[in-house]
């Protein structure tokens, strides 16, 4: 298909993962913008109002 399918929820019901975050706060750590330890993924995201996930 020649149309743009990504940034999409890759997930089921739309639920967010950790992976979702992980990624950029090991990016973040990596470029010194951000020190380890300082966010933690609870303070980030909840998945508590979304009734689409199973």
């Amino acid at each position: 298909m020649p149309y743009f399918k990504s940034f999409g929820v890759p997930t089921t019901g739309g639920e967010i993962i950790e992976g979702d975050f992980t990624i950029w706060i090991d990016w973040l750590i990596e470029k010194g913008e951000l020190e380890e330890g300082v966010i933690e993924l609870d303070d980030l995201y909840t998945n508590e109002f979304n009734d689409y996930i199973q």
